[in-house]
């Protein structure tokens, strides 16, 4: 809409955002760091610097397709499809408020060779694109984003824009995160290990700590996962542990509120197991 792609050119202006110089800044440091030879390098960028991403590579793509391009914008979509790890954060910027940030726009189809994902104080209602990049991750870590973790996990097969997306959330038609290792969701709202964790059909290490999680569930599916940091939670009972945590080497229960060992007498497996400040009777 021009119209609209104007009054948002005029805003930004008024608040002395240029989206060209973000963009611009955003190619020469990534530039940089690859001239160096470090491609595994994790890219740091705000939200408002990834919205400034999504809204130049969308003015390109609506551009004629048989424009070759060039300069900057050449350099931009290189940079982009070569990142290996992004960490975006919702960080404060001048002239913006916590909603306005909020409310920006986050595209992460653009990223063809993303390995690593890290948000911070993003919510997952700004994200789209997630879709593209689901069967590539190895390594997942939301902090202070979501309620749930159906919100970051549960994304759909890309679809003609005809078909209707499932009004509730349905794990069962839902993208696996086949690649995924590492999964970090510590310092959420989580209130519970819902049935979308089980999407994540490799992993090896999970961190939930410092949430209000108050039982564990929905593990016993996850066959690779070896270690998991519940630390710092609400959890009361291991009644049913032995079934969840079969698998597992190394578990983290440290601050919850825990008064018994029942449970876990049959984790064979274990090698370390961490229990400190908990209730639990001498």
């Amino acid at each position: 809409d021009p119209t609209r792609e104007l009054l948002d050119f005029l805003e930004y202006r008024s608040r002395g955002i240029d989206v060209g110089r973000i963009t611009d800044d955003l190619v020469t440091k990534t530039t940089q760091c690859f001239a160096s030879g470090d491609h595994e390098e994790i890219i740091q960028m705000s939200s408002l610097e990834l919205h400034c991403v999504t809204r130049r590579l969308a003015s390109l793509s609506a551009d004629d397709p048989k424009t070759s391009l060039c300069g900057i914008d050449s350099r931009l979509v290189e940079c982009i499809s070569e990142m290996k790890g992004i960490h975006v954060t919702g960080q404060s910027v001048e002239k913006f408020s916590f909603s306005a940030l909020r409310a920006l726009s986050l595209d992460l189809s653009a990223f063809k060779n993303l390995t690593l994902l890290k948000l911070e104080s993003i919510s997952q209602s700004q994200l789209t694109g997630m879709e593209y990049i689901v069967h590539q991750l190895l390594t997942l870590a939301v902090q202070k984003c979501i309620q749930t973790l159906s919100d970051i996990l549960v994304h759909y097969p890309i679809a003609p824009q005809d078909t209707m997306t499932p009004p509730h959330v349905d794990v069962s038609s839902a993208l696996p995160w086949a690649r995924l290792r590492f999964a970090d969701f510590k310092n959420n709202n989580l209130k519970t290990i819902d049935p979308s964790i089980r999407l994540l059909t490799a992993l090896t290490k999970l961190d939930l700590s410092c949430n209000q999680i108050s039982g564990i569930e929905n593990l016993s599916e996850l066959s690779h996962l070896e270690t998991v940091d519940l630390s710092y939670n609400c959890i009361k009972s291991l009644q049913g542990a032995s079934h969840q945590l079969a698998h597992m080497k190394g578990l983290r229960l440290s601050h919850n509120q825990i008064s018994c060992l029942d449970g876990l007498e049959r984790l064979s497996s274990l090698n370390i197991v961490d229990l400190s400040f908990n209730g639990i009777a001498s």
